[in-house]
């Protein structure tokens, strides 16, 4: 894999320093959702994000990324590169390295992939919910790196994510993809009215935990 810089183009158009990127795996990333406006953006550009890199040893025989992950495979690879410095890597027990070592081939690689591993395993957990007793057979990680890594990831992601531009989000003509204009909200699920169980027991089990 080796240690990379970025193309100088590219680290303007994103805003980032070539050093904070330094030996992810995407290195040419295509082009910036957020800079673009949306009738401006097509399906050559998704197609693009989605080629830029493979979670096959991140998704086992399965490979479905959106099953595992609830996302396509460009969505997963953009916020992969966005979210690249802020993904830890490895633990020596008390602390907590993000940095990716580039003095030697393997360390380098062995630090991309847990980077890799970490990220897909973080939104996994999420989609997913195992339990701990059902998170090797769900994810295929032990407690130990749970705990150790993807958990730090959980909490790292989330202090960092913030992919909205309010000029994008509140453009006039912005719409979901259901709706050809301006309507920016969808509903999550659809109620469905059942009777009502004279048992709290049963009734518990009708209602839904999110």
């Amino acid at each position: 894999m080796g240690a990379f810089d970025l193309d100088e183009r590219f680290a303007q158009e994103w805003g980032s320093s070539t050093s904070s990127h330094r030996a992810c795996p995407i290195l040419r990333p295509a082009r910036n959702v957020m800079s673009i406006w949306p009738q401006d953006w097509d399906n050559a550009d998704n197609q693009q994000w989605a080629n830029t890199l493979s979670w096959n040893h991140c998704s086992g025989s399965r490979g479905d990324v959106r099953a595992d992950t609830g996302f396509e495979k460009h969505v997963l690879n953009y916020a992969f590169y966005k979210l690249f410095p802020v993904i830890p890597c490895r633990n020596d027990g008390q602390v907590l390295y993000f940095d990716v070592r580039t003095e030697q081939r393997r360390s380098q690689e062995s630090d991309v992939e847990a980077k890799m591993r970490n990220f897909y395993k973080t939104l996994q957990h999420i989609k997913q919910y195992p339990t701990m007793r059902k998170m090797y057979d769900t994810m295929q990680v032990s407690e130990f790196t749970f705990h150790g890594q993807i958990m730090p990831t959980i909490y790292s992601v989330a202090e960092h994510i913030n992919f909205m531009d309010p000029q994008l989000r509140f453009w006039e003509w912005n719409h979901c993809e259901h709706f050809t204009e301006r309507v920016t909200s969808m509903c999550d699920g659809y109620p469905v009215r059942v009777g009502c169980p004279k048992n709290r027991f049963v009734q518990r089990l009708l209602k839904s935990g999110k």
